[in-house]
């Protein structure tokens, strides 16, 4: 699902961009989204000039309204944006090729695009010729590819993994920044499934357990990122036959999810078939069909710009 790479490129709060820019990442930490949205629209009615750093910016702050209108499962709004960046983004912001790339693709396996999006993703981590020029929003997009590729292939996903690895062993960065903290929470999220698909369930909760305590370091406890690594702590969990503590993550993450991005966000769902899935297998039959209902309840907006947007 979405990953937003929005902390890791461009975050210059010199310019009057930049002040909307940093408003609208404040918010996104907060959990507001709905103030992050109106920030990053802002941004965008702001003139700028030719400055590369503040032509850079301008596309992240478009980028951050097409990343909250995903989080909503509001995709046609999401296909458009993301259809006018990907004609925009050129060699000159190559680390944010990368960036946009991965949010792009993001998007692409949540419309049913899967192949899609680990062609363009990998394309785009093909101009990093070696480890040491890997920046952030590269080590992002690693982690994304590598979730992609564990819905069809564990061994690759594994060895992406693994490039990942190095690159923070070999090439480390300051661990205590935001955007730092941010990926490794996220790597520990994907490490955390990876585990969990090979049957290493031990392995996987000492990572999902990592990922929330990262992304607690930056993110307020209502928020995106910390709901899909309670889900997937919930999964292990569960698994390991914790189901009384992943039934508590799973409602956690699903309230988070319904309260700040609305019914039509997609993880909502997955956080409630899991649920049911996780009260079935504990027995408790009449509750799990509850919550099954209620998952078929949540409204799904139709997409009508998809296609389009796989295509380009």
């Amino acid at each position: 699902m979405a990953q937003s790479s929005l902390f890791l490129e461009f975050q210059d709060a010199g310019s009057f961009v930049g002040k909307e820019y940093g408003a609208g990442l404040s918010a996104l930490k907060a959990g507001d989204y709905a103030a992050a949205f109106q920030a990053f629209a802002k941004c965008l009615k702001v003139p700028v000039s030719n400055d590369i750093l503040e032509r850079g910016e301008r596309l992240f702050c478009a980028s951050g309204g097409a990343y909250i209108h995903m989080l909503r499962g509001e995709f046609d709004q999401t296909a458009r944006i993301y259809r006018s960046l990907n004609q925009s983004v050129t060699p000159m912001f190559r680390p944010s090729s990368c960036a946009f790339a991965a949010e792009r693709a993001a998007f692409l396996r949540e419309v049913g695009q899967g192949k899609e999006a680990e062609k363009s993703l990998s394309d785009a981590l093909r101009h990093r010729t070696s480890l040491p020029e890997w920046p952030l929003s590269c080590r992002n997009g690693l982690t994304v590819l590598a979730d992609l590729q564990m819905d069809t292939d564990i061994r690759r996903a594994s060895d992406t993994l693994r490039t990942s690895d190095k690159a923070w062993r070999d090439y480390p960065l300051d661990e205590k920044g935001m955007g730092a903290l941010l990926v490794r929470g996220r790597l520990a999220r994907v490490a955390s499934r990876l585990n969990r698909l090979n049957g290493q369930l031990e392995e996987a909760e000492k990572h999902a357990r990592s990922a929330v305590e990262l992304h607690l370091q930056v993110f307020a406890a209502e928020t995106w990122d910390v709901a899909a690594d309670q889900i997937e702590l919930a999964d292990v969990l569960s698994a390991l036959g914790k189901r009384q503590e992943a039934a508590n993550l799973y409602m956690t993450a699903y309230k988070t999810l319904i309260s700040r991005l609305g019914p039509a966000q997609p993880l909502a769902k997955v956080a409630l078939r899991n649920l049911a899935a996780n009260l079935r297998a504990a027995g408790q039959a009449e509750d799990a069909a509850k919550f099954e209902a209620a998952a078929v309840e949540l409204p799904v907006i139709p997409c009508r710009e998809c296609a389009p947007a796989a295509r380009r």
